[in-house]
C-alpha cells in the first residue's frame, strides 16, 4: 500500500530477516563492534556527518549483599570509521539508569547517567563530555526524584543545539530542571524551569534549525520553547486544552514539527494503570502549533502513538490499538489529512533526520511479541528501503540536522555499530 503527500512518499510493507544481507547494504557502514560482556547499549546519538556514540552500564559482584560496581562506558565512532570505548565513571554499591548521549556537529561527545546509592534520599545526575579527545572528570549536575520502578521517560535526557550548546533535562520530582552546557566548557548551575507543570513532567529535550529548544513530556500536552539561541524556557505552547498521555513531538528544520498523543489520563509512576482515549496530532508551524487535528474516532482506546515530523511539514502520525494492528496517517503542512490506513505488519516509521529520510521500525508494542524490532531507512529522494546490516538492531537514532543515521545492535558479548548516510 502507498500514502502520497508533498513532500512524503511512504510504503508500508513486510521486512524480514532475509532481507538482511551478510554485507552492509548500500548506504551502512559495515558494522563495527566492541567489547562489553554482558551489558546492553541503552544509548545511541549520530551527527550530520556521521560520528555516531552509543553507551551502556555494567554492574558486577553480587547487588543483594552490597559487594558489587557500576560503571558507565560510551564507545564512540568517528565519521572515518575509527571505534574506541571508555569507561568513563565507576563507583560501589551503585545503581545507574537513564543514560543518555549526544554528538555535537564536530564529533565531540555528551554523556549523562541517573545513579543512585542505597539510603539516598534523591538521585544524582552525572555528566561527563570530550573535550580535545579527552574525557573530562564526571560530575554531578544536579538531583532527581528517587522513585521505585521509576518510567524511562523521567530519566536524564541530552540534546545538542545547531551552535553545540548542549542541553540536559531531567525530572526532579517538582518539575522539570535542566542544565545547559556551552561549547567546550561545563554544564552550568542547574536550575528549575519556571512555568512548567509542578507535576512530574518527564522532559524531553529537543532543537529544531534555528536553535530554539523545545522541553515535551509524556504525560503532559504542552511544550516549553525558548527563542532561538537563548536558554528560557518562558513561553509555554499549549497544544490541547485537555490531558493527554504517550505525548510525542518531532522537530525538524526551522520550527517545524508534528506532536502526536493520545486523549486520556496518564499515570506519572510505574504500576498505576493509564486511561487511554481516541488519538489526537497537530502540526508545529513557525514555532506555533496549529489547530487540533482529530485521528481516530471518538471511542478509540489507543495505547501507543508515534509522531514523525517532515522537513517540509507535517509528518507521519501512527498509533496502536484494538481491533489490533497499527494504523498510520499523514498530516500535510497545512494540517489536512490523508485517509488512515491499517498496517497488519506493525512496520512504522519512527524517526526522521534533517533531510526528510524516514527510519521505519517494527517496534515491539506496535506488533506481536514473536517479530523482532528492526530497522531500515527509506532515502528521501526515493529508491529501495535499505535495512540495517544485521537484525535485530535495538537502537535507531536519526540526527535532526543533516542526513545520518545509527543503528546499534547486541551479539554475544559485544555491541555493534553501523552508520547510515546518502
Amino acid at each position: 500500500m502507498r500514502l502520497l503527500t508533498a513532500g512524503i512518499s511512504l510504503v508500508l510493507l513486510i521486512v524480514t530477516g532475509a532481507a538482511f544481507p551478510s554485507m552492509a547494504p548500500a548506504g551502512w557502514s559495515a558494522p563495527q563492534s566492541v567489547a562489553t560482556a554482558d551489558a546492553y547499549p541503552s544509548a545511541v546519538a549520530v551527527n550530520a556527518r556521521g560520528d555516531a556514540a552509543f553507551a551502556w552500564a555494567r554492574t558486577r559482584g553480587n547487588v543483594r549483599s552490597g559487594k558489587f560496581r557500576t560503571s558507565v562506558s560510551v564507545a564512540r565512532r568517528t565519521k572515518g570509521g575509527r571505534l574506541r570505548a571508555w569507561r568513563v565513571w565507576s563507583r560501589r554499591r551503585a545503581s545507574v539508569d537513564g543514560i543518555s548521549v549526544a554528538v555535537g556537529k564536530r564529533g565531540e561527545v555528551t554523556v549523562a547517567w541517573q545513579a543512585h546509592r542505597s539510603q539516598a534520599p534523591r538521585n544524582a545526575v552525572w555528566a561527563s563530555y570530550t573535550r580535545r579527545g579527552r574525557w573530562t572528570a564526571p560530575h554531578v549536575v544536579g538531583r532527581s526524584v528517587v522513585t521505585e520502578g521509576l518510567p524511562p521517560d523521567r530519566f536524564p535526557r541530552l540534546a545538542v543545539a545547531p551552535d553545540r550548546r548542549v542541553l540536559l533535562a531531567w525530572d526532579a520530582g517538582d518539575g522539570p530542571f535542566v542544565a545547559w552546557r556551552p561549547p567546550g566548557r561545563g554544564f552550568g548551575r542547574a536550575h528549575h524551569v519556571s512555568g512548567a507543570p509542578t507535576r512530574p513532567m518527564g522532559p524531553i529535550p529537543a532543537f529544531d534549525a534555528t536553535g530554539a529548544a523545545y522541553l515535551s513530556g509524556k504525560c503532559d500536552v504542552i511544550v516549553l520553547r525558548t527563542r532561538p539561541r537563548r536558554r528560557s524556557f518562558r513561553r509555554i505552547l499549549e497544544v490541547s486544552p485537555s490531558r493527554g498521555l504517550e505525548f510525542t513531538l518531532s522537530v525538524v528544520g526551522r520550527g517545524q514539527g508534528l506532536a502526536g498523543w493520545l486523549s486520556g489520563t496518564c499515570s506519572t509512576s510505574e504500576g498505576e494503570g493509564d486511561a487511554p482515549g481516541p488519538v489526537f496530532a497537530s502540526v508545529l508551524r513557525n514555532g506555533a502549533f496549529q489547530r487540533l487535528l482529530s485521528l481516530s474516532p471518538a471511542g478509540t482506546f489507543a495505547y501507543r502513538a508515534t509522531a514523525v515530523a517532515s522537513p517540509q511539514g507535517g509528518g507521519i502520525a501512527s498509533w496502536a490499538g484494538p481491533p489490533g494492528g497499527v494504523t498510520s496517517t499523514v498530516v500535510t503542512r497545512d494540517g489536512i489529512l490523508e485517509r488512515a490506513r491499517q498496517i497488519t505488519d506493525g512496520v512504522v516509521p519512527v524517526a526522521a533526520d534533517g533531510g526528510g529520510d524516514l527510519v521505519f521500525s517494527r517496534a515491539l508494542g506496535f506488533a506481536p511479541p514473536a517479530l523482532p524490532p528492526l530497522f531500515f531507512v527509506r532515502p528521501a529522494p526515493g529508491g529501495p528501503d535499505e535495512p540495517a546490516p544485521a537484525p535485530p538492531s535495538e537502537y535507531a537514532v536519526a540526527t535532526p540536522t543533516g542526513r545520518a543515521v545509527a543503528a546499534v545492535w547486541t551479539t554475544p558479548g559485544r555491541v555493534n555499530v553501523s552508520v547510515w548516510r546518502p
